[in-house]
């Protein structure tokens, strides 16, 4: 249940800081650095507005998103071997996914905030679920790239005894010659 919970508060957080985008940026934008703004829009697209318009196709594909992470965690959080960072992952995918399915079924729209920039350039503006999302995507691609061999070495659960070389090796018999005696 942890990472549902992680989820939870990464969700609230996320909803929380988009109600008070809407309240607190309704009427101006707020530089926070020299290259940080926070401007509120209303992105009726996927990530970097990118099929517009496309309400019910998008809410479906969050929908499929919410119900596949949510299966996933809870079926590896009951595998004694699961991967804290391939969870982690899911949790961040899954907040992410819920959050901007909560604005485009309530609001018709996500709500986007954080503006970062240099000179005339600047990055689609994006809110915290995207981040969950990013993140949780990088954390994921790493976990199949690399999952074995982030895994600790499992000497503890193993039913054989940890046996060193000498002690695996047979002694030899009377039968026949051992090729360690030099016989």
């Amino acid at each position: 249940m942890k990472w549902f919970g992680i989820s939870l508060v990464l969700l609230v957080i996320d909803q929380l800081t988009k109600v008070l985008a809407n309240i607190f940026l309704a009427e101006e934008s707020i530089a926070v650095l020299p290259f940080v703004a926070l401007h509120l829009i209303c992105n009726t697209g996927a990530a970097f507005g990118i099929l517009g318009d496309q309400r019910i196709f998008l809410s479906i594909v969050g929908v499929v998103f919410v119900v596949y992470f949510s299966w996933h965690i809870h079926k590896e959080q009951q595998q004694p071997d699961s991967l804290d960072l391939q969870l982690c992952a899911y949790a961040l995918i899954l907040a992410g996914a819920a959050g901007n399915l909560i604005d485009r079924l309530w609001g018709g729209c996500v709500t986007d905030f954080v503006l970062l920039h240099y000179g005339r350039w600047h990055f689609p503006i994006f809110n915290v679920a995207d981040t969950c999302i990013s993140f949780g995507a990088t954390l994921w691609i790493i976990t199949l790239v690399f999952g074995n061999k982030l895994r600790p070495p499992d000497t503890a659960s193993s039913s054989e005894p940890n046996l060193t070389r000498q002690e695996q090796i047979p002694p030899a018999t009377e039968a026949g010659p051992s090729p360690d005696r030099g016989d």
